[in-house]
């Protein structure tokens, strides 16, 4: 079974509706960038490999919500920006995190991270939600944030993982009717550090 792409008919690249893999997830988003597939023929070959009778959910460190982040490739944005809910950043982020490559970006003694740079047995507690009608707060930081899906609610989200002293804090935002509102989550419930946190966020 094939799914052909119509952007390129002199090329003949056709993706093949099969189970997906670390390696093939890669290879895919790499031809997104480079244009070797358009974001609605890879949103339509996830859906036709998610229908097949033997489809297996990767794991997570194989990239199980960055596969279902395919799903929202075509899915336009109308909220803070323009272009695709799913940005060319956000697919480069996807591919440096499954190439095992740590993040560099950081404010001071605020560490952004990648999900791979976590132990796998971290367990994040829900800590504080508060207002934050800046869309590119963390971009104005110098600190990069990444849209897709990554939970199982299949919910629209952006967030960004921080490594502060020596806790672990997770931001989200989801793109729904509490958009304005960011959800704080941390590995501790240690307001003090918290606290310190947000006030050199500048989000107090």
């Amino acid at each position: 079974m094939r799914w052909t792409t119509q952007r390129q008919p002199a090329s003949e690249i056709l993706l093949l509706v099969r189970p997906p893999s670390r390696p093939l997830l890669i290879d895919i988003f790499r031809g997104v960038l480079d244009d070797r597939h358009s974001r609605e023929e890879v949103a339509s070959w996830y859906r036709a490999v998610t229908s097949l009778p033997d489809f297996t959910p990767l794991t997570v460190a194989n990239g199980h919500w960055y596969f279902e982040s395919l799903s929202a490739l075509d899915i336009p944005m109308a909220m803070g920006d323009s272009g695709y809910f799913v940005r060319e950043r956000d697919i480069e982020e996807y591919i440096a995190d499954l190439d095992g490559i740590a993040a560099s970006d950081h404010l001071g003694e605020i560490a952004r991270i990648r999900v791979h740079e976590m132990p796998t047995t971290t367990i994040f507690k829900p800590l504080l939600m508060f207002d934050q009608p800046n869309y590119q707060a963390f971009d104005e930081l110098g600190l990069t944030s990444v849209r897709g899906i990554f939970d199982p609610h299949l919910d629209l989200v952006e967030h960004i993982h921080l490594r502060f002293e020596d806790q672990l804090y997770l931001f989200i935002r989801q793109y729904d009717d509490q958009a304005r509102s960011v959800m704080v989550l941390g590995t501790e419930r240690d307001q003090e550090t918290l606290d310190d946190l947000l006030l050199r966020l500048g989000m107090t």
